[in-house]
């Protein structure tokens, strides 16, 4: 008697490729006395009032027209980690530099005990009225 029920309710609850047909019944509960545990659909309303209509923008307003305040002779050092190198231990990354043109190229110190190896780049000859370098390092690692 339950195969004869289960037969039942499967037919129009697949569709013809074995899927479940989305308009069948419900194959769980395929005759369902009453739905008193689906409330009631209750009408949406907005909670927020209405907005007012936007504002025209002056376009003569300082913000907008103004151009921003040019940086300093010099911006910088941005450092970039690049990688290590573990065959020749060696740390390898690059220092970013900005300087205005009328400057001379840049001189770097650098302070440490291990050995270190730079070279120059320019990157951009005239950015903004300024000259972009990229400076290479590569500084040797030690055991420990």
């Amino acid at each position: 008697m339950t195969n004869e029920t289960a037969n039942n309710c499967d037919i129009g609850i697949k569709d013809k490729y074995g899927d479940l047909d989305v308009n069948a019944p419900n194959p769980v509960n395929p005759n369902p006395q009453d739905n008193a545990d689906c409330p009631m659909a209750k009408a949406t309303t907005s909670k927020l009032k209405d907005m007012p209509p936007p504002i025209s923008v002056s376009v003569q307003s300082p913000t907008v027209t103004r151009p921003p305040k040019r940086p300093g002779p010099a911006l910088g050092p941005y450092y970039q980690f690049i990688t290590t190198d573990l065959n020749q231990m060696l740390w390898i990354g690059s220092a970013l530099l900005f300087r205005e043109i009328s400057h001379d190229k840049p001189k770097i110190q650098f302070f440490c005990e291990p050995k270190l190896d730079y070279s120059y780049e320019i990157l951009y000859d005239n950015i903004f009225n300024m000259r972009a370098y990229r400076i290479n390092i590569s500084i040797e690692l030690r055991d420990g």
